[in-house]
């Protein structure tokens, strides 16, 4: 028995030393600026509740996840950020992490919010992640799939 826990001990600690060796990757700093300047119009038009900007914003495609569901056309996605609008959110968001992926088509950017709502007594105040991922469309970034989620 104890010959098994010794075994668990030096497999557990030689499988979490690579995990801990491994290469972090850098973000050019052009990268992480598109970024933050995407997800400062996302959250500048969420807060204004302007749909029409919001749409443009997102590929046709694109999937939102957040804490009122799943919405997955232009038309749900810009239904979802009007309800929430007329909760009266207003949020800041601070881009914490930005990854470029799919060979620099494409990027992962994790932000921080801070929120709160004039109009829905159940969650006045609220924090929590969101994860955007974008893509190269053109010369232009865009949205093609967000995550919100709540702490």
């Amino acid at each position: 028995m104890r010959s098994s826990m010794g075994m668990l001990a030096v497999l557990a600690i030689g499988l979490a030393v690579p995990a801990v060796a491994q290469q972090t990757t850098t973000t050019d700093p052009q990268i992480q600026k598109e970024a933050a300047v995407i997800v400062a119009r996302f959250t500048e038009v969420t807060n204004k509740g302007d749909t029409q900007a919001l749409g443009e914003l997102f590929t046709n495609d694109a999937i939102l996840i957040d804490v009122y569901g799943r919405h997955t056309t232009p038309e749900a996605i810009q239904d979802s950020r009007r309800n929430v609008h007329s909760m009266g959110l207003t949020v800041t968001t601070k881009v914490e992490d930005v990854q470029s992926v799919f060979g620099g088509q494409g990027m992962l950017c994790v932000a921080s919010y801070t929120g709160s709502y004039r109009n829905n007594p159940l969650a006045l105040q609220v924090h929590g992640n969101e994860m955007f991922v974008l893509e190269k469309t053109g010369d232009d970034w865009k949205i093609v799939g967000l995550t919100v989620s709540r702490q």
